[in-house]
């Protein structure tokens, strides 16, 4: 399973679902964390906290859907340089013009039951948290 198959095109803002219409999908969310200006009327750092849910009826998967989004959404992400293949490292581009920074992410992914299954199914949910790390000059 690759990443677009999670999604056909990435969210801009706020919450997005994936439009795969059966078996597992997955629901982001983004939101401000803090914002602080360095120096005056230098550069912005924003940070934000992007959370990624898979839920699927399979337990592998979520899994394979999780590891769908880690293997975009890691500490590679923005890196200079280039991958063991010789590729360069991805990174995010904003429609905005602020510069993406650095991906941090929060932990490890948690993979659960969902206890607010319906109906007596099964449900499997995967959660990736991490804060964003982007710059803008004012």
């Amino acid at each position: 399973m690759k990443l677009p198959e999670l999604f056909t095109e990435p969210p801009t803002f706020g919450r997005a679902k994936s439009p795969r219409p059966a078996g597992i999908y997955c629901v982001v969310t983004c939101e401000l964390d803090h914002r602080e200006l360095f120096g005056t009327g230098g550069t912005w750092s924003d940070f934000r906290k992007v959370t990624f849910t898979v839920y699927g009826s399979v337990k592998a998967d979520v899994v394979q859907g999780a590891g769908a989004i880690l293997s975009v959404f890691n500490r590679n992400l923005g890196a200079p340089g280039v991958d063991a293949n010789g590729k360069p490292y991805p990174t995010l581009i904003y429609p905005s013009g602020a510069n993406f920074l650095r991906w941090m992410q929060d932990g490890e992914v948690k993979l659960e039951e969902d206890g607010d299954a319906a109906q007596g199914k099964d449900v499997w949910k995967a959660t990736l948290s991490a804060k964003v790390w982007s710059s803008r000059n004012t």
